[in-house]
């Protein structure tokens, strides 16, 4: 009987930059987005069963089964296998959800990473990337992690050198935010929005260590969108400016706000000061991580590993 489990801590993404191009004829748009793999993490307990797929979630406002996006990802690499075995899934969530930090995609992801080496697929990284195109957009980067150029709808990666390490402070009111909403929103406004991001300036001020000529480039052309539907985002961005973080972006589609200084210190001084203002926020500290996720196995007698790539 098979006993081993898989542990994989899946990793929280933001997008340092997010430029909208087109719209597509299948409704999505194609953007260029610099996206960077976080700390914040969820953790799941991949373990076989017979029959079929089960999935369980410790956050109630996310779906379990079928709905959710974790059993898709298993069901796509199940039938691409022909494995006639099931799955207990369960996702222990640390990102929270409908924020904007991709962490739906990145347990899709990490069930796919856990999977391939659960039924011994042996699948490449390649190989996994190709199935994450058709869970979702983003699951691709949460296969490869770290930094990386993003293009197309989300699932043309280019790999990019690990940039110097960067401190979040994530901030998150207390509601969600419907990314199809904003896109809609965004092709009304598209005229009105004339910030873009420069990508490769702000890389090469990034790998320079110039955080404040980087900042300069960290456009998120979904920011005044959002903020358009949902006003309270401003009131989080004023508050890390005021904080006194070096940046300050929304990441995603929102509504969580990312403030972004160098050191681990400092992103805990301004935590303290946003705590003190008793604010009915979630507030997360989190730094660059150039992974996105971690395999843990644990197997017959205990025997524990990790893997990363």
């Amino acid at each position: 009987m098979e006993t081993e489990e898989i542990l994989v801590q899946a990793y929280a993404k933001i997008n340092l930059t997010l430029e909208i191009l087109s719209k597509r004829e299948d409704g999505y748009h194609d953007i260029v987005s610099v996206m960077q793999s976080i700390s914040l993490c969820d953790r799941l307990r991949i373990r076989a069963l017979p029959g079929d797929i089960m999935v369980h979630c410790s956050d109630h406002g996310v779906p379990s089964g079928r709905e959710n996006i974790a059993y898709k990802a298993a069901d796509r690499l199940k039938n691409a296998l022909g494995v006639k075995k099931g799955v207990w899934i369960s996702i222990e969530k640390g990102i929270p959800s409908a924020a904007g930090l991709g962490g739906g995609s990145s347990d899709a992801a990490a069930v796919l990473r856990g999977l391939n080496r659960l039924w011994k697929a042996g699948l490449s990284k390649d190989e996994l990337i190709a199935l994450a195109k058709d869970v979702g957009a983003d699951v691709p980067f949460f296969i490869q992690g770290g930094t990386a150029l993003a293009q197309g709808i989300g699932e043309r990666l280019k790999k990019l050198s690990p940039i110097p390490t960067l401190w979040f402070v994530l901030v998150k009111p207390p509601f969600g935010v419907s990314t199809k909403e904003v896109y809609e929103k965004f092709d009304s406004m598209e005229k009105k929005i004339k910030s873009r991001p420069h990508h490769q300036r702000l890389l090469a001020a990034l790998y320079r260590g110039e955080l404040k000529n980087a900042s300069i480039n960290m456009v998120n052309m979904l920011e005044e969108v959002t903020v358009s539907l949902h006003p309270q985002v401003k009131e989080v961005i004023d508050a890390l400016k005021q904080a006194g973080c070096e940046k300050v972006l929304m990441c995603g589609s929102g509504p969580t706000v990312c403030g972004i200084v160098s050191s681990r210190e400092r992103a805990f001084e301004i935590r303290r000061r946003l705590v003190s203002q008793n604010l009915p926020w979630k507030i997360y500290i989190a730094h660059t991580v150039d992974h996105g996720s971690i395999i843990i196995s644990r197997g017959k007698g205990g025997k524990i590993w990790e893997r990363k790539d």
